[in-house]
């Protein structure tokens, strides 16, 4: 795959939550361009984000499902596990590389009404973690 432009993307999970649903923040530089591809990353890829926040534990991770809505309110991705969309390369070596980005057919997609959702609370962490994506657009 040709990258062409990036940018990655948080959602906080505010430590000791008790809601299931996180949604993306606004996110300017991908307001009407069409996302070609995405990949996340979890705690044994890049512990920290660029925020500063550690990334989400392995509990709360392997229970995370990813929904994206388009400008036309559609959910062209619904619950897809969030683990799916993860790399495999760690930071440790100990796993192989996997680079494989999911891909998406250009669709212009609405972040502040995409989201995370938790089919588990009970891993969530005493502290604010994060979900980490690099979203790929043009």
């Amino acid at each position: 795959m040709k990258i062409i432009n990036t940018q990655t993307a948080e959602i906080l999970v505010p430590g000791g939550s008790t809601i299931s649903r996180y949604y993306f923040n606004n996110l300017p530089n991908l307001r009407c361009k069409k996302t070609t591809a995405l990949t996340s990353y979890d705690v044994a890829n890049i512990p920290t984000a660029p925020s500063q926040n550690p990334v989400v534990n392995a509990a709360v991770s392997a229970v995370a499902f990813l929904t994206l809505v388009t400008e036309d309110n559609v959910e062209i991705i619904k619950e897809i596990p969030y683990l799916e969309l993860t790399s495999t390369a760690s930071i440790s070596n100990a796993v192989p590389v996997n680079q494989y980005f999911h891909t998406i057919e250009d669709a212009v997609i609405v972040w502040e009404k995409s989201y995370i959702t938790l089919g588990s609370i009970a891993g969530i962490a005493a502290g604010d973690e994060v979900f980490l994506f690099n979203i790929y657009y043009k």
